[in-house]
């Protein structure tokens, strides 16, 4: 889980965030105590996935899981940008990409972590 740091039971899984009006990157990382989640993260970076996130015009939120190689986004999430819906729609968006990389076969099943 190298792409997850942890320390005192908090993983950190990196983003890019997009910040208007030029697209500029800014390095960022979203704190779960959740081990699953975090191992689930590491796993979809593995792939070669990069998570990403970026305010729209609208206020709301993006949040992504980005193939690198495919120069496409595999899963979304947009929500309110405040931490009442931003939080679920980031673990959403985890469950949600590493089924799908399970389901085309990118990724396979971890026998345990």
């Amino acid at each position: 889980m190298s792409d997850t740091a942890s320390a005192q039971g908090i993983y950190y899984i990196p983003f890019m965030q997009y910040v208007r009006p030029n697209g500029k990157r800014i390095a960022r990382v979203y704190a779960t105590s959740n081990m699953m989640l975090a191992y689930m993260a590491s796993d979809i970076i593995g792939c070669g996935m990069r998570f990403e996130c970026e305010v729209l015009t609208t206020g709301r939120v993006s949040v992504t899981v980005f193939d690198i190689m495919e120069e496409a986004d595999i899963a979304i999430e947009v929500c309110k940008n405040d931490g009442i819906e931003l939080r679920p729609a980031i673990d959403r968006l985890i469950r949600t990409a590493h089924a799908i990389l399970l389901t085309s076969g990118k990724l396979k099943p971890a026998k345990s972590h």
